[in-house]
């Protein structure tokens, strides 16, 4: 267990230790300073530092404990199920190799309660709400999403009665889902959840005006839930992420065939999931050193994996630049920024 703080640079977020996910649990994925790789992401990040409304603690002189890196938020179902807006379920196996921090909640009841409730808003069959009723609505809410920057956030007038639909669809009392946006739905999910079991809320908070950085602020200062970690994604697959997005970002006539070919490659062992991720990472270990000059640690040698013969036959540029490490150009200089600090290399 951590002491429940802004993660707001990659620095902070290396030192948590990793953690499988738990049923309960709300995923904060993170895009860190510089690592807004597609349009999507950068507009939440940007929209969330400049044009995020302060909310009643902020008035009040408190400091906000939540950062405009919060990009997105999802909360495992089960050890293996991870759920978002609209109804998207994934394994945990299908995380991206992207960064994430876990909250927990210490009250299992409470946790148990907000499964239920976000299976039931997902589709999912559950023992409240009686099979074979039509179901409508669940749709993601872009504009709620939007709207959240300069909604209000706490508990008011119409939060009861919103809340009250979400417990009568749960219930089987109606048919309509309201659409959500990403941390509309967890927050939801425990709001709901409390006052189902405890006659009350438990964040006091509007879901409808709750951005993912003012969840992480919610998050770190209610005492029923505490940061547990990150998820298990190595640092090497997470910095490959941004060298992939830097390369593709550079300027098009000005990459040669071998530098494509080279991020064909990385692009190929980077996005091994699951128990391929290891086989990804020893790819990744071989090709910075093979093509790039890296020099790997001696206790992380044994797991690098050569390129098989087989595959080499579909990259000609790369064959012929095999033993040859690449020295020079804009792959070589955001390899060389990027990958060469980490701990894996000399």
């Amino acid at each position: 267990m951590f002491d429940n703080d802004v993660i707001a640079s990659l620095r902070q977020y290396n030192r948590l230790q990793e953690v499988k996910v738990q049923p309960g649990d709300i995923l904060i994925f993170k895009v860190f300073p510089g690592w807004a790789h597609d349009k999507i992401a950068a507009s939440i990040t940007k929209a969330q530092k400049y044009l995020h409304w302060k909310s009643p603690d902020e008035k009040a002189g408190i400091k906000l404990k939540g950062d405009a890196a919060s990009e997105h938020i999802a909360i495992g179902l089960s050890s293996s199920k991870l759920a978002e807006a609209a109804g998207e379920i994934h394994d945990d196996d299908d995380i991206p190799n992207t960064a994430a921090v876990v909250y927990r909640c210490a009250d299992k009841q409470l946790a148990e309660a907000a499964v239920t409730i976000t299976k039931a808003l997902c589709r999912i069959t559950v023992d409240t709400r009686p099979k074979g009723l039509p179901v409508e609505g669940g749709h993601y809410d872009m504009v709620g999403a939007a709207k959240s920057l300069y909604t209000k956030r706490t508990f008011h007038a119409t939060t009861n009665e919103y809340i009250e639909d979400v417990l009568s669809f749960v219930y089987g009392s109606t048919n309509l889902i309201p659409d959500m946006f990403c941390s509309q739905l967890a927050i939801t999910a425990y709001e709901a959840a409390s006052v189902a079991i405890y006659g009350k809320t438990c964040f006091g908070s509007d879901p409808r005006g709750v951005t993912p950085k003012h969840m992480e602020h919610l998050l770190n200062t209610r005492g029923n839930f505490h940061l547990a970690g990150r998820i298990p994604v190595p640092p090497l697959l997470m910095h490959t992420d941004k060298v992939i997005h830097a390369y593709n970002n550079a300027r098009k006539w000005r990459q040669s065939a071998d530098s494509i070919e080279l991020k064909s490659l990385i692009y190929s062992s980077w996005c091994k999931q699951a128990e391929r991720r290891k086989q990804g990472v020893g790819e990744l270990l071989y090709l910075y050193e093979t093509y790039f000059g890296l020099n790997v640690k001696p206790k992380f040698r044994h797991m690098m994996k050569p390129m098989s013969k087989e595959l080499l036959i579909s990259y000609p540029a790369i064959k012929a630049l095999q033993m040859k490490p690449k020295k020079s150009g804009r792959l070589y200089n955001i390899v060389f920024k990027e990958i060469a600090p980490l701990d894996y290399f000399l």
